[in-house]
């Protein structure tokens, strides 16, 4: 058993399940489209991406193995804000 936290809760699953089994099983909604277990683990369509405390990137929740001490953010918003969190006015171009 491996012990980890998915948005602040304490969370105990078997070695090898995936964060997205976890999750599901713990009633953790993380939305995904392509994941079909035993069939298609390729998180291709990267729905289901979560922040993972100490990686730099987004993971795929479907293929990414839950570990000891793990503390995963599935509605965080990472990283410097970009265009897309500014005001549209912000974007309104200036008159010539």
């Amino acid at each position: 058993m491996v012990n980890f936290k998915i948005n602040d809760r304490e969370l105990s699953a078997a070695a090898g399940t995936t964060i997205l089994e976890a999750a599901e099983k713990a009633g953790i909604p993380i939305p995904h489209l392509c994941f079909l277990k035993e069939i298609n683990e390729i998180a291709a369509c990267r729905m289901c991406v979560v922040e993972v405390e100490g990686i730099h990137r987004l993971v795929p929740a479907c293929n990414t193995e839950a570990l000891e001490g793990m503390v995963v953010q599935t509605n965080s918003h990472p990283g410097p804000a970009g265009p897309e969190d500014q005001p549209a006015a912000d974007f309104v171009p200036a008159q010539l």
